[in-house]
């Protein structure tokens, strides 16, 4: 069952579907929440549990949850994945993969006004499948800014830290 997203215009009296798939035909196939705006409604920034939202597409969910962050710009449609961008031990193969798979949820907190900038934390929630020795993910409660202009995240608090192999089998 799916939770889904609507902007509603009160000047205008209309109703847009926010958390869409990629292909614009209906809602994404996971839930979507905790929504923030530019204040001129350009840009909304979310939440979403769904693999649907982007073209690139996400592995599906696996026993746990996890909620990454989405930028959508409703001038241009475009809905674009906010990356942690972690780190990768020296040598890993996906040191460089745009997609990377964080095993937490992340919750936005705040926008800039020109929605260049998103403030988002590190929550609770975890899904052991996704969870990779080789990388290193934020700790919990770490705050995090992305830039749109560079895709570039910056740790504003917390650290990074890589996940031991047995954190594989036993859920948190």
């Amino acid at each position: 069952q799916a939770t889904d997203l609507f902007l509603r215009d009160r000047q205008s009296g209309t109703t847009s579907l926010i958390s869409r798939r990629h292909d614009g035909n209906g809602a994404a196939n996971g839930e979507s929440r905790a929504a923030h705006l530019t204040p001129d409604g350009r840009f909304v920034v979310f939440a979403s549990s769904a693999t649907d939202l982007i073209a690139a597409g996400l592995p599906p969910i696996g026993e746990g949850r996890r909620r990454l962050i989405y930028r959508l710009d409703r001038q241009s449609g475009e809905t674009r994945l906010i990356n942690v961008n972690r780190p990768a031990v020296p040598g890993h193969p996906f040191a460089t993969n745009d997609l990377v798979n964080l095993s937490r949820d992340l919750l936005p907190l705040q926008i800039s006004a020109d929605g260049q900038r998103v403030l988002f934390q590190v929550d609770h929630g975890r899904d052991v499948s996704l969870i990779d020795t080789n990388l290193a993910e934020p700790e919990l409660g770490s705050v995090l800014l992305w830039h749109a202009g560079t895709g570039i995240t910056d740790v504003m608090s917390g650290r990074y830290q890589t996940i031991p192999p047995e954190a594989n089998t036993t859920p948190r």
